[in-house]
């Protein structure tokens, strides 16, 4: 191989390594797409009351941590504060308030103040 020949192809080398360099540093960045939503979905009441049922992991995972596992289906109490009047007369109002029943449900505050507080 003669001189001249070996220059051409150092220089080719050179050549195609600066191409390449060039390409990756002039290449435009793809924006990363976020994986998790930051979109709020709105739902509706239905929507949001309706029971999530736990696997038996989940179960198992409250246990662990020391948390009672939520009974299985709609609880009657539950039930009972969700059936209103769709009436949007006074009256009807002021009848859905006397016949809602909320007494008890603050039954587990002093627990749920001293979960709260260890944190």
């Amino acid at each position: 191989m003669d001189r001249n020949t070996l220059i051409i192809a150092v220089a080719i080398i050179v050549i195609v390594l600066a191409a390449g360099v060039l390409y990756f540093l002039m290449k435009e960045e793809q924006p990363i797409t976020p994986v998790v939503s930051d979109q709020k979905i709105k739902l509706t009441q239905e929507q949001d009351l309706t029971f999530v049922e736990l696997t038996e992991e989940e179960k198992q995972a409250l246990k662990d941590q020391g948390f009672d596992v939520p009974p299985a289906g709609d609880d009657s109490k539950t039930k009972s504060l969700q059936l209103v009047s769709t009436s949007d007369e006074v009256a009807a109002i002021a009848a859905d308030i006397n016949a809602t029943d909320l007494s008890g449900l603050d039954a587990e505050l002093a627990e749920i103040d001293k979960l709260l507080s260890g944190l």
